[in-house]
């Protein structure tokens, strides 16, 4: 027998209110959370000016919008995915579990390297790769 997976993707990053998703996991039993950090309006909320915070990165916002969130996903066993942190998942992976340690929570929090190419490329264009797309 199939057991059905509920999940829902969210975009927005920067944008996103931590009591409406929280009220959306909790009303929908939900098993995943997609949440995209790198969408047009995400980009957007980052480049207009934030009051408090000058230099805010998808990291940060993602680690705010968590500080709301590790309650409810703690609660109720979502599991989160995100491409928040892209440029230093380790980093970003730290900042939530150190999060979630300060409310007392011991979430698994698991990171993904390895998409980013910026170290490589020297050498793929000297293998040969044209690098173009279209």
């Amino acid at each position: 027998m199939r057991r059905t997976i509920r999940m829902i993707g969210v975009s927005g990053g920067g944008c996103l209110e931590a009591g409406v998703l929280a009220r959306q996991i909790e009303a929908d039993d939900l098993d995943f959370v997609v949440l995209d950090f790198f969408d047009e309006q995400a980009l957007a909320c980052f480049a207009r000016p934030h009051p408090t915070r000058h230099d805010a990165s998808s990291a940060d916002e993602f680690g705010a919008l968590m500080h709301e969130l590790l309650p409810v996903v703690a609660r109720t066993g979502v599991r989160v995915l995100t491409n928040a942190g892209a440029d230093s998942p380790r980093l970003l992976g730290r900042r939530i579990r150190d999060l979630a340690v300060q409310a007392g929570l011991r979430p698994s929090i698991g990171v993904v390297e390895g998409a980013s190419i910026d170290g490589r490329l020297d050498a793929l264009v000297a293998a040969g790769e044209p690098l173009a797309h279209a």
